[in-house]
């Protein structure tokens, strides 16, 4: 008899556990800005430009995994070092004191013409 109830346990386990292996979509970062450091726009700009630039035509599953591999091109940037940690991308300016900023970053979309639906009838009274 316990042998039965041992089985139907690892059963319910078994059927209840869901297992996810997809990879994440969006890529979220935080910034740790140097102490000194008044102005936080550009690191911010110029993390968002990199990641459009790694990203640019690849599917949002491989949006991770293109940044966790080519983080040395977020170094590039002048006195930032960057870290990959439980899946978020960490960049430290200088000392890393000063304020944080947080989010996900998105692919940009390309900027299109907005569409304006016309009308046969509002043509004729114009």
């Amino acid at each position: 008899m316990k042998k039965y109830w041992l089985i139907i346990g690892i059963w319910f386990l078994a059927v209840t556990t869901q297992v996810s292996c997809k990879g994440s979509e969006s890529v979220s970062y935080r910034i740790y800005y140097d102490s000194s450091t008044s102005s936080t726009y550009e690191i911010k700009d110029d993390v968002q430009q990199i990641f459009d630039y790694l990203t640019k035509g690849l599917d949002k599953d491989s949006y991770a995994t293109i940044v966790m591999n080519n983080l040395e091109k977020f170094e590039a940037i002048p006195d930032v070092s960057a870290r990959w940690k439980r899946q978020t991308l960490i960049i430290t300016e200088g000392d890393g004191e000063g304020s944080t900023v947080k989010g996900k970053l998105k692919r940009e979309s390309v900027c299109m013409e907005n569409v304006k639906p016309k009308s046969f009838i509002v043509e004729l009274f114009q």
